[in-house]
């Protein structure tokens, strides 16, 4: 991904690529949910993009960034510059 995506999407923006776009969007929206996607909302990602492997793949990385970040902040890791955001 290119420096621009990477910012965009940080920033909470999206892509204008419509699968790129559905792989941010896909996990905020079930961030907002709690992971409570109904049938006919999973059909559709599935429709226009991820397949459910793909979507639990994504879930598992947020998982495991997630707990990362908690330990890293609960221990105070120093973070190199060139990997901070913003």
């Amino acid at each position: 991904m290119s420096d621009a995506v990477v910012d965009a999407t940080a920033k909470g923006e999206m892509t204008g690529e419509p699968r790129l776009d559905l792989v941010i969007g896909g996990p905020r929206a079930r961030l907002a949910s709690r992971g409570k996607l109904g049938r006919a909302e999973l059909a559709s990602y599935e429709e226009r993009g991820p397949s459910f492997p793909e979507i639990l793949e994504i879930i598992g990385v947020i998982g495991e960034y997630t707990v990362a970040t908690f330990s890293a902040n609960l221990d105070r890791t120093r973070i190199d510059p060139e990997y901070r955001l913003g």
